[in-house]
């Protein structure tokens, strides 16, 4: 399985998973920035959610790769307003994704992977969603129990 991360961390946090994925996948990773910073917590939250309103689709400074070589793409993102964040969604919707796996992470406060993965198999068509992983406040999936779901030995 030749395999590529791609993720977007405000905090630090879904960083960490990548980073971890990465030295236990031998993955190819990108991590996606945005054109203009989101800043500390509030002003992040604040424009999450203007964008969200005013359909804003925020841009990013990553060129996109040729996933032509690639079976599987994890997608790593922080749960914001219970969904992945625009900025990640604008960059998936410029990759080829069509007949490969997509293996999402997230973290989160409270909210669970679930809620973010109707947006985002709208953007991954013809793609395969399996395995989601979330690392929140409230419940913490085991990262053991579901890497060994894809990585055998």
């Amino acid at each position: 399985m030749r395999s590529i991360i791609i993720y977007f961390s405000h905090s630090g946090k879904t960083e960490k998973i990548a980073k971890r994925l990465l030295k236990d996948t031998g993955s190819d990773i990108i991590s996606v920035k945005p054109k203009k910073d989101y800043g500390n917590y509030v002003m992040s939250v604040i424009r999450a959610v203007k964008d969200k309103l005013m359909r804003i689709r925020p841009e990013f400074v990553n060129s996109i790769p040729d996933l032509s070589g690639y079976d599987t793409v994890f997608v790593g993102y922080p749960i914001w307003c219970s969904s992945v964040p625009d900025l990640l969604l604008a960059f998936l919707r410029k990759c080829d994704l069509s007949g490969k796996t997509v293996i999402p992470f997230s973290t989160s406060g409270m909210t669970s992977i679930s809620s973010s993965l109707v947006r985002l198999k709208e953007v991954c068509r013809g793609s395969t969603i399996r395995y989601p992983y979330n690392y929140s406040k409230r419940s913490r999936d085991d990262y053991k129990e579901w890497t060994s779901r894809f990585i055998k030995g």
